[in-house]
């Protein structure tokens, strides 16, 4: 029997480089991608709580904002009450342009891994997912 978690590490390669693929005609990267996933998901973050989701460094995770602030894909802002915390949001711009990209990039993905299944066996394989996240988080 195969370990559980090489085959969801194959699984998650495999998702990123499709995702990629999509995405590079859209002159995104795969962390700045995930950067944009994540704060649709989060909405307004500060640095600190992207970085928690993130499988990358401070320091890589800086130099990915700084260029989507350049693209006008983000802002950044100080927070009230605390001006070394910036908390990031997404601009119009990005929510208009790049962002239907990206979810229909993900959608895609979901499609061509969810093909060869029933809804009955999406609904099992989603609550299996839940319940290995919950045993991690423990």
């Amino acid at each position: 029997m195969k370990a559980i978690c090489y085959q969801m590490i194959n699984i998650i390669k495999l998702v990123r480089r499709l995702i990629d693929e999509e995405m590079r005609t859209a002159g995104v990267t795969r962390t700045g991608w995930q950067v944009l996933f994540w704060l649709r998901r989060l909405s307004s973050c500060t640095q600190k709580e992207l970085l928690q989701h993130m499988d990358i460094d401070a320091a890589q995770l800086a130099r990915v904002l700084e260029e989507r602030e350049k693209k006008n894909y983000i802002v950044r802002s100080q927070q009230q009450g605390d001006r070394r915390c910036l908390v990031i949001e997404m601009t119009l711009h990005c929510q208009n342009n790049i962002m239907p990209q990206v979810e229909r990039t993900i959608a895609k993905e979901n499609a061509v891994l969810s093909k060869s299944l029933s809804p009955t066996e999406i609904t099992k394989l989603q609550r299996l997912l839940t319940k290995l996240e919950k045993n991690l988080e423990e």
